[in-house]
């Protein structure tokens, strides 16, 4: 029914710290950091996580993200902990639906947990309204345009150009010489 504000990420949710599997980065230091001199049982480690995703959520919450599109997984204590405050989640979009969204929504993809904005309303894009729909069992979300919406407009969430059809004509040319004089007949065509 109404637009909301998306965040998008391009990295897990899942732990904030990489895995065994993966290098380690600037996360470790951040834990060495804030926990000097003590030893780093499963229990310490899950607090201070949660901690970090306490504060994730509630940055999110007040920049007025209603989505969370995430090409991963997302923590079950985040996960839970964002829909209670009413964030919709889409977890595991793979890459391929991933790259859709973004440029749907505008968004900036966020790609580290390390480096996170001071305020996500700087990287957050618009979506328009989610549809679930169930055919054959399945359970499919169907993720609509962002339009003018009177309800989101004083946000600063309204769209230049409310669901309006976009249409994309690819040209080419099979030489130099052919290029040249394409690009002075059609000056529009300035991704070569």
């Amino acid at each position: 029914d109404r637009d909301s504000r998306v965040a998008l990420f391009q990295v897990s949710l899942e732990q904030w710290l990489p895995g065994t599997s993966e290098p380690l980065g600037v996360e470790v230091y951040q834990v060495e950091a804030e926990y000097t001199g003590v030893e780093m049982e499963p229990h310490v480690l899950r607090t201070w996580e949660i901690s970090k995703f306490q504060r994730l959520a509630d940055a999110l919450v007040d920049a007025g993200v209603g989505i969370v599109a995430c090409q991963k997984l997302i923590d079950p204590w985040l996960s839970d902990h964002l829909q209670h405050r009413g964030v919709t989640l889409l977890p595991r979009l793979s890459i391929r639906h991933i790259e859709h969204i973004q440029l749907m929504s505008g968004a900036v993809p966020l790609t580290s947990l390390a480096a996170l904005p001071s305020d996500f309303k700087t990287v957050c894009g618009i979506l328009g309204p989610l549809e679930c729909r169930t055919i054959c069992q399945r359970t499919y979300t169907i993720v609509h345009q962002p339009g003018l919406n009177p309800h989101m407009a004083g946000n600063g969430l309204a769209t230049a150009n409310p669901c309006e059809p976009v249409a994309t004509l690819m040209v080419g040319a099979p030489d130099e010489g052919s290029l040249d004089e394409l690009r002075r007949c059609v000056p529009q065509a300035g991704y070569c």
